[in-house]
């Protein structure tokens, strides 16, 4: 006859088994719908490397689009050393727009003015009518932070860029002020520089110049967020550290051509930059302006939704920049020229290097799938083979005493 206690061995065995099989399950499940949460971390380095900043002042007025200064160019052959001599009959210099740029500079540091240290800067015209010639610095080491460690930067609009016969100062202004909404700055980390007027693209920002206000110093206080995201299939990434956004934004728009642009060449592609006038503006005239490369003209406008619909996905590995602007009167600027030698003053800083990490993790990888099955099976299945165990033994023993009174 089976004893209660077997019965309620073989009960506590098959439950313990249905339930280590149901937390299993639910722990697979979890495992397989790839679930993320976001975790937040901050540090603080004692110093960094601050970001690069560019200007882009637009062309000469007259001279907005440099595919009709080609069209009356005598150059045949677009070499760099011609197109340089081009570009800089219609473009604003470095020290035209910059009275001053500083930076480390109450600190000595690299320069009393880096505006004319040439081995800190690098130039681009990015688009060939909307950006003019855009001027990068590129700071050579780390810093720590604080105001005077930070860009020093006083802006002169220079004459030939309005007229100012027979007009009022408050009407100068105007001039002055419009001439500098037009001009581009952007704050970016070295080499990710994608010139654009809307989206925020991955690793700069552009400053809102809307918010920079005449002969009076805005102070830029900025602060660095990085993100690290997982490649998934409804929001796809790329993780390669060595994948740049800018490459291959450049390359979306050379891909149905065998050359880049001669006036904007980028060294990671492998095509050559076309010194041949003629398949240059033939390409522009003819399809660059119709209707199927017109988001081409318009690429300065693209989102970066369009651009990873396109083909450029973002990079998993990404950093943000957080602004925030006050103000200077101009009588208490920190200047040694008379007020009226700058036009607008910049100060860019960071008040320290606390940066946020934002990282995107599964909510149960394969690590977490393991140690919950590995949990489940060593409490619950580890007590119903303590039960098996029993119950065989109580089998084993039934067994003996109905053997020897079978035979006694």
């Amino acid at each position: 006859m089976i004893s209660s206690t077997w019965m309620a061995k073989t009960v506590v065995f098959f439950s313990m088994s249905a339930v280590a099989g149901y937390f299993i399950i639910l722990s697979t499940k979890k495992y397989l719908e790839k679930n993320t949460l976001i975790t937040t971390t901050e540090r603080e380095p004692q110093s960094l490397r601050y970001p690069s900043i560019t200007f882009c002042p637009n062309f000469h007025k007259d001279k907005s689009d440099i595919i009709d200064v080609l069209k009356e160019s005598e150059v045949e052959k677009l070499t760099p050393e011609a197109l340089s001599e081009i570009v800089k009959g219609i473009s604003y210099s470095r020290s035209e727009i910059l009275l001053h740029f500083s930076h480390n500079w109450k600190l000595g540091g690299y320069s009393d003015c880096a505006r004319n240290n040439d081995s800190l800067w690098s130039t681009s015209i990015p688009h060939p009518f909307a950006s003019g010639t855009c001027y990068t610095y590129n700071p050579p080491a780390d810093n720590k932070p604080g105001k005077w460690s930070g860009y020093k930067i006083y802006i002169k609009i220079p004459e030939l860029a309005f007229n100012a016969v027979n007009k009022t100062e408050a009407e100068v202004e105007v001039l002055k002020t419009d001439f500098l909404m037009d001009m581009d700055i952007f704050l970016h980390l070295k080499s990710h520089l994608i010139y654009y007027k809307e989206d925020d693209m991955p690793n700069m920002i552009r400053v809102e110049n809307s918010l920079l206000k005449y002969q009076e110093e805005t102070s830029i206080v900025f602060n660095i967020e990085n993100a690290k995201y997982i490649n998934k299939d409804e929001a796809k990434c790329e993780a390669s550290e060595s994948f740049l956004f800018k490459d291959c934004v450049d390359e979306l728009y050379t891909k149905n051509r065998d050359w880049q642009e001669p006036w904007y060449w980028n060294p990671n592609i492998d095509k050559p930059r076309s010194i041949n006038k003629t398949q240059v503006l033939n390409f522009f005239n003819n399809e660059y302006y119709s209707g199927k490369r017109m988001w081409i003209r318009d690429k300065i406008y693209q989102s970066k939704k369009d651009l990873q619909i396109r083909g450029c996905s973002l990079p998993c590995n990404r950093s943000s920049f957080v602004l925030q602007y006050s103000y200077i009167p101009r009588g208490r600027i920190d200047i040694g020229w008379s007020e009226s030698d700058f036009d607008f003053a910049l100060s860019v800083w960071a008040k320290n290097f606390k940066i946020k990490y934002n990282s995107e993790i599964y909510v149960c990888d394969e690590t977490c799938l393991i140690g919950e099955v590995g949990g489940n099976i060593g409490l619950y299945l580890g007590i119903s083979f303590m039960a098996a165990v029993d119950i065989v033994i109580d089998l084993i023993k039934s067994f003996k005493k109905y053997s020897m009174g079978l035979f006694s």
